[in-house]
């Protein structure tokens, strides 16, 4: 698949999730970069979005769900540290 326009995406995602996942692929233009949920979430807050973490976590993971993200865990001081990487390129 190659989803090209927001338009296209829209039709798959919520307007936040477009911006989201759009922001995960280009972080990824030049190399592999995971983005975690706290990540997420401030990236969201910038743009003005009234989001809840767990609003976050949850779109987050619905894209592993539709397959546009991977994720890998990750051990911390706190736990256990979820990040997502593109499953597939625009």
């Amino acid at each position: 698949m190659n989803f090209t326009k927001q338009k296209e995406l829209l039709t798959l995602f919520k307007p936040c999730e477009v911006l989201l996942i759009e922001y995960i692929w280009k972080l990824n233009e030049k190399e592999r970069t995971g983005v975690n949920s706290a990540q997420a979430y401030y990236f969201l807050s910038k743009l003005h979005e009234k989001w809840s973490i767990a609003s976050v976590n949850n779109s987050l993971n619905r894209m592993v769900d539709e397959g546009f993200l991977v994720y890998e865990d990750e051990f911390c001081t706190s736990g256990l540290r979820r990040f997502y990487f593109p499953a597939m390129d625009r």
